[in-house]
């Protein structure tokens, strides 16, 4: 790094892959204790950590567009900056995605619920999240 723009040390083909791997890493974690009870900050400060050993010295494990396009724009120094606006974003949109694919797996469909009080058998609805795992809980 050179005055805080980050430059890649090794190919764009592989520069791409790391950044989309740390971010697609951040951003399961992040959404995983979000919408769990796991301790955040642990888990996230792990992970930052985990994807700073991982990509720290060939990409600068940047994981935010923003934080490279800063000192980029500072610096005048444009080289490889479509690898930091692109790979986070489909890191981060993958990760989403991967989270939702698990959640959703632990659904079971086929599950029918008894209504003993009118002993009706009704399917289970597509999701149900219990009052306190809520992805839109407050407080």
């Amino acid at each position: 790094m050179n005055g805080g723009v980050t430059i890649p040390s090794v190919g764009n083909g592989q520069a791409f892959a790391r950044e989309f791997i740390v971010t697609f890493n951040l951003m399961f974690v992040i959404i995983f204790v979000a919408t769990d009870t796991a301790p955040c900050g642990l888990a996230i400060g792990a992970t930052v950590l985990l994807d700073i050993l991982i990509a720290g010295k060939t990409t600068g494990a940047s994981m935010n567009p923003v934080r490279t396009l800063g000192p980029t724009v500072a610096a005048g120094h444009y080289k490889s900056l479509w690898i930091y606006l692109v790979a986070p974003r489909l890191g981060a949109l993958a990760g989403a995605a991967a989270h939702t694919a698990a959640k959703l797996s632990e659904i079971r469909p086929n599950q029918q619920i008894h209504d003993a009080s009118n002993d009706e058998t009704t399917p289970q609805p597509r999701i149900h999240f219990p009052p306190d795992k809520s992805p839109y809980r407050t407080g």
